[in-house]
């Protein structure tokens, strides 16, 4: 079974001219915004240190779209980062590579943060699991732990787990 979904990668790799070192730089390089970004606004502006200075930022990040619209961001960042891997330097060119695992762990955390908080903002809370509220009780470590991945996958991207 994986057999054939890995031909039929490289089938459509062959009929699209599709070259993933190429392809998978911009979600590289916004996976890493995303984290450091995502990370900026947990760690910083939820411990409050931003908040009494930027209080037009204020309206920007506790806002119930932006939410939506991060959440979405965030899974889709871990579904392209899951099924585009990137191909490995092997003899034949036909292994390929799902690395990332740390921005990917990170992305599905933080679609969840992001979507309690969207939830909680329209009052529809209780509909996500329960594990989610903890998540948000831990989002100034969430935080630091998005910026240090987004800046540790930044500078060694071609380690396996980053």
């Amino acid at each position: 079974m994986a057999k054939n979904f890995f031909l039929r990668l490289s089938f459509i790799e062959k009929i699209y001219h599709f070259n993933y070192t190429t392809s998978m730089l911009p979600i590289y390089f916004f996976t890493v915004f995303f984290c450091v970004f995502s990370g900026f606004l947990f760690s910083v502006v939820e411990k409050g240190t931003l908040k009494g200075n930027y209080t037009g930022t204020e309206s920007l990040f506790y806002n119930k779209t932006f939410y939506l619209l991060c959440a979405v961001v965030a899974i889709l960042l871990a579904i392209g980062k899951v099924f585009l891997p990137v191909k490995a330097n092997s003899a034949d060119g036909t292994m390929y590579l799902i690395g990332d695992l740390l921005p990917i762990f990170m992305c599905v955390v933080l679609f969840f943060l992001f979507s309690f908080r969207y939830f909680s903002a329209v009052g529809k809370s209780d509909t996500l699991p329960g594990f989610t509220a903890q998540l948000n009780g831990l989002s100034v470590i969430i935080g630091y732990l998005s910026f240090a991945i987004g800046i540790l996958h930044l500078f060694f991207a071609h380690a396996l787990i980053l």
